[in-house]
């Protein structure tokens, strides 16, 4: 009787370092393909059986992939706000370097007079050209391009439910 209290001691030690050890595992597997993907999709991240067929589920389901094709529309959009950024600052530099061509062409001008007044030994009829200011760079699009009629916190609130109704 003693020895068989004691098996099942040892047992039940060893299936709790066992699952602690599946555990942790498990959790590092899933840490790690979250920073794979960005995301998470687990529609039921308790890990218990669910019922695929169910109501709840199903409107879990749409739900998220509501979620999903709106993420996914804000990344383009976010792609499409930056390709555009990258031409216009490309058009800029190009402007730029017009300005500084057209400023160093007028110097060699004024060079070139003031070379010959003071061959002369006469004034300089013409100022000195200046090269003014260059346009400054257009700031990165720091903030998350919206699409119409969809708020962030809508999305924030629909993945936080997700969360809250596992609870449950």
């Amino acid at each position: 009787m003693i020895g068989l209290q004691a098996s099942v001691i040892l047992q039940s030690q060893y299936l709790e370092k066992a699952r602690a050890e599946l555990q942790a595992k498990e959790e590092k597997q899933a840490k790690e393909e979250k920073q794979r993907k960005g995301t998470n999709h687990k529609l039921m991240g308790d890990g218990w059986p669910q019922l695929l067929t169910g109501d709840d589920f199903f409107q879990k389901v749409k739900d998220n992939d509501e979620v999903v094709a709106t993420v996914q529309d804000l990344q383009q959009a976010r792609r499409l706000h930056g390709k555009m950024w990258r031409t216009q600052e490309c058009e800029r530099k190009e402007r730029n370097v017009e300005k500084r061509r057209k400023w160093k062409e007028k110097m060699g001008e004024w060079e070139a007079e003031r070379d010959q007044a003071k061959a002369e030994k006469r004034l300089v009829q013409q100022r000195k050209p200046v090269h003014g200011p260059l346009e400054k760079a257009i700031p990165w699009p720091r903030r998350a391009v919206q699409l119409p009629g969809i708020d962030k916190e809508d999305i924030d609130k629909d993945s936080n439910s997700d969360k809250s109704d596992d609870l449950e």
